[in-house]
């Protein structure tokens, strides 16, 4: 699910939110695993984007992820 434009101003700026959803046939590996994710994309110039991104990975290990990436689409 993306947004564009959540904040005033900053029209070309992206923001999603996603669930990843992997179903595990091996019995011993706890069943589901599952994560979301929330990413903001801001639009810095040109072709130039800066992407900040929070991930919560469930199942059979729990754990937080941050961070950022800088990217140049051509």
């Amino acid at each position: 699910l993306c947004y564009e434009g959540l904040f005033p101003g900053r029209d070309e700026d992206t923001t999603s939110i996603a669930l990843i959803v992997e179903s595990l046939d091996d019995s011993t590996a706890g069943g589901d695993r599952y994560a979301w994710e929330i990413l903001h994309r801001f639009h810095i110039s040109g072709n130039w984007w800066l992407q900040w991104a929070l991930q919560r990975q469930e199942g059979d290990v729990h754990d937080w992820r941050n961070g950022i990436r800088i990217g140049c689409d051509f």
